[in-house]
């Protein structure tokens, strides 16, 4: 099963329907990596020096995501902005906080939340956990969920996926 594929019915799980599967990736912008590696570093210890190559690893899927999102934003937006809110309690109750700009301090919670968005019959599949994974990263690397990076530093910080500007 393609990765294009994986993720189209992660989607649809979660949106009941995509209205069409991307034809290419989204190209990482240079002022995300300098970003979401400062995020990284500040939302995990350094024992989690796995977090980053999880990253790297599943950027491909990070990118798909991306742009699932852009569509949907374009077409129906409300599906985003529930999956954003599901991601968000599922990240309160996991974290068991009650802000969502809250360090995450764990990977496992990212995994958790993955878990929690999969199609029972998916579960067990790699390539789905991978997916899943990608969507909760890249929701974190838009600060939806984790601490934002320092507004002293001068990275530029991506818009969060609940701002209604964030694809124009």
């Amino acid at each position: 099963m393609e990765e294009k594929d994986i993720l189209s019915e992660i989607f649809d799980h979660l949106f009941s329907s995509v209205a069409s599967s991307p034809n290419k990736y989204r190209k990482v912008h240079t002022d995300i990596k300098p970003h979401i590696k400062l995020k990284i570093d500040e939302n995990f210890s350094d024992a989690q020096t796995y977090v980053k190559q999880t990253y790297f690893n599943n950027i491909h899927y990070i990118n798909l995501s991306r742009t699932f999102i852009q569509n949907k934003l374009k077409i129906k937006p409300e599906p985003v902005y529930d999956l954003l809110d599901t991601v968000q309690s599922l990240y309160l109750k996991h974290r068991k906080v009650a802000d969502v700009n809250k360090p995450i301090n764990d990977f496992i919670i990212i995994e958790k939340i993955a878990a929690d968005l999969l199609p029972k019959k998916r579960k067990s599949q790699a390539s789905f956990k991978s997916a899943a994974k990608a969507i909760v990263m890249m929701i974190f690397e838009m600060c939806d969920i984790g601490m934002p990076p320092q507004s002293t530093r001068k990275i530029k910080t991506p818009k969060r996926i609940s701002d209604p500007s964030l694809f124009d």
